[in-house]
């Protein structure tokens, strides 16, 4: 375990276990940056943490913290995996009684891993519902599960939107087997940490809602040339972001006068979406405050009442005007004057086009204090909770 900790952390020399997905240092997606939100406050805090976590495919993966332990390469998109690698998820499923998206992870490197780490360890934190499958490992140790997502619901809803019978009953399968998982946190687990009241509200257990933060350094109160009006990011295999942003295309797009460009950054577009003289489509980007600083403002159409938008939390820790639906500000229960929620597709143009006319030469005041507020208020919040969990109090 690295040893982080002085003579004078609140939580000096803890020794704690952090089992995840993939490893979260790289911070390129949203469930990253709040894993690291969780991982890099323990380390504030003076606890002597291993991150436990498979590497993502590709050149911007390979650097891990020396608090990460790889466990291998993995695509974590299914999009992306060979038919071999979906066969293995979906058999492995099948023989553990599991989701596929839990199955993913679980591999003998895995187990062997934390089989290792446990007996010296103190704290488990267990990040992700679908990881929850290691529970017989840790059966008996102090742990706490980090809910990112109100995982059966979303599988739930894409499986009612689904028309394809196969991919239907798949997806109902996850559901299932993620509200079985869901339960078994809710039995099993000392503490359960999660991210919006509305995912949470269906856990009898005690929850603790945190309000993550962002890492991004706001941008220099001087006058800035913006390449972009208007700016779009996300991880677009991911089904609620491309319906979202054929939301956006489709309906709010046209409502916007032609000299209005909108560039669309991340992975995933899907093919029929094709660039035009006012939509740009950037592809992936492996800076998101490069990438918003170019942009006079950010669009965030998120459709889907389901965790939050961490984009948005960058992009007003950056001091950059953000215009979103309601759900863009979900879990953000102050939002700051740079921030505005659209009511509908009509009332989202009406906010770009107010929000373009107005000067873009200095930072909003308040941006970086508004994040600071966040990333205190949560290392706070995170040094109760495990002084409680520790002292089998509740919170």
């Amino acid at each position: 375990m690295t040893d982080t900790t002085t003579a004078d952390s609140p939580l000096s020399g803890l020794r704690v276990a952090f089992l995840t997905e993939s490893l979260p240092s790289p911070k390129t997606h949203g469930s990253e940056i709040v894993s690291s939100c969780f991982v890099e406050s323990l380390l504030a805090l003076g606890c002597r943490l291993t991150v436990v976590g498979h590497q993502r495919v590709g050149p911007y993966y390979d650097r891990i913290a020396s608090w990460e332990l790889p466990i291998g390469r993995i695509r974590i998109e299914t999009r992306y995996a060979s038919l071999g690698e979906k066969l293995r998820w979906i058999g492995g499923a099948l023989l553990h009684d599991l989701p596929i998206t839990s199955a993913k992870y679980r591999n003998r490197h895995y187990l062997d891993a934390v089989r290792r780490l446990i007996g010296e360890t103190d704290l488990v934190v267990v990040d992700h519902t679908q990881m929850y499958w290691c529970e017989p490992l840790i059966r008996g140790r102090a742990h706490a599960v980090v809910i990112h997502n109100h995982e059966s619901r979303i599988y739930y809803d894409l499986a009612r939107a689904q028309r394809n019978p196969l991919k239907r009953l798949i997806l109902d399968h996850e559901s299932r087997q993620l509200h079985r998982l869901e339960r078994h946190i809710d039995q099993g687990s000392a503490a359960i940490w999660g991210l919006a009241d509305k995912d949470l509200q269906d856990f009898r257990h005690p929850v603790q809602r945190f309000d993550p933060y962002s890492f991004l350094v706001p941008l220099p109160a001087k006058p800035r040339t913006a390449l972009y009006q208007l700016g779009m990011l996300g991880m677009w295999t991911w089904k609620p972001n491309q319906e979202a942003l054929v939301w956006f295309i489709d309906e709010v797009l046209p409502l916007l006068p032609p000299e209005v460009v909108v560039a669309v950054a991340g992975n995933g577009v899907p093919s029929w979406i094709k660039p035009t003289k006012n939509l740009r489509l950037i592809g992936f980007t492996d800076s998101v405050s490069g990438f918003f600083a170019q942009c006079q403002a950010i669009a965030i159409p998120a459709l889907h009442d389901v965790g939050i938008q961490v984009k948005s939390i960058d992009a007003l820790a950056l001091g950059i005007p953000v215009i979103g639906t309601q759900m863009a500000f979900r879990g953000i229960p102050q939002l700051p004057a740079h921030g505005q929620a659209a009511m509908d597709a009509a009332d989202f143009a009406r906010l770009v086009c107010a929000t373009l006319r107005s000067p873009t030469d200095l930072q909003p005041v308040g941006a970086d204090s508004w994040n600071g507020a966040r990333k205190a208020l949560f290392s706070a919040q995170l040094e109760r909770s495990v002084r409680a969990l520790l002292n089998h109090q509740p919170e």
